[in-house]
């Protein structure tokens, strides 16, 4: 008997590995290197940064690694737990724990995060690939919360629109019900006997008169 292969782990391993891989030989490739992509868009520019996005604990290396290994255990804990996965999920999921190991490595191996992609356009961070894994992974699982919320949404509202359909039709039988068993206690009132004993008492008084 074939074993079912888990998709979503398979998803996982798939993007970690194509992640991780990207962005490591492109941190290499561009290391040291300085050059206009497109002219006043972007260009690369290494850089190798000692701390978080926009100089956050910089030179504090240890403590980044301690926590972006708690963050990556706090993922695989959420994931073993959680239950509603699904194909958007599992990408979502993927990518930022692949963008967390990419720059997880560079911080163990090497005591900095070689960035190396720069805005022209704008003021902004330089960053490498493994952010925009991130980025794209967070992304995905705000479009999977509100999907999942709006889902929910309109199974509460179905569900709501079904009790007030039941509650009326029970109200519904229970006055019918009701009704019944008014007319059945009307029917078994003496008053029909009275009133024909006194429809026969006047004709017997009109005989004799």
């Amino acid at each position: 008997m074939k074993k079912k292969v888990n998709k979503h782990l398979l998803i996982v391993f798939i993007v970690l590995f194509l992640v991780v891989a990207i962005d490591l030989v492109s941190k290499q490739l561009t290391d040291g290197v300085f050059c206009q992509v497109i002219e006043n868009v972007f260009s690369f520019d290494s850089t190798h940064n000692y701390g978080a996005s926009w100089g956050l604990f910089a030179g504090k290396t240890w403590f980044l690694i301690i926590l972006s290994s708690l963050f990556l255990i706090g993922v695989c804990i959420f994931d073993y737990f959680f239950k509603m996965k699904n194909m958007l999920y599992s990408f979502a999921v993927s990518f930022v724990f692949a963008g967390a190991v990419g720059n997880l490595l560079d911080r163990i191996f090497l005591g900095y995060v070689r960035d190396f992609i720069k805005t022209d356009f704008m003021v902004f961070p330089i960053f490498n690939v493994a952010d925009i894994a991130i980025t794209v992974g967070v992304v995905l699982m705000l479009i999977y919360i509100i999907i999942d919320m709006t889902k929910t949404m309109e199974i509460d509202k179905k569900e709501l629109l079904n009790k007030n359909k039941t509650n009326f039709e029970e109200t519904f039988i229970n006055d019918k019900t009701d009704l019944n068993k008014n007319e059945k206690s009307d029917n078994n009132l003496p008053f029909k006997k009275n009133s024909k004993s006194k429809h026969k008492l006047c004709k017997k008084r009109d005989a004799k008169k």
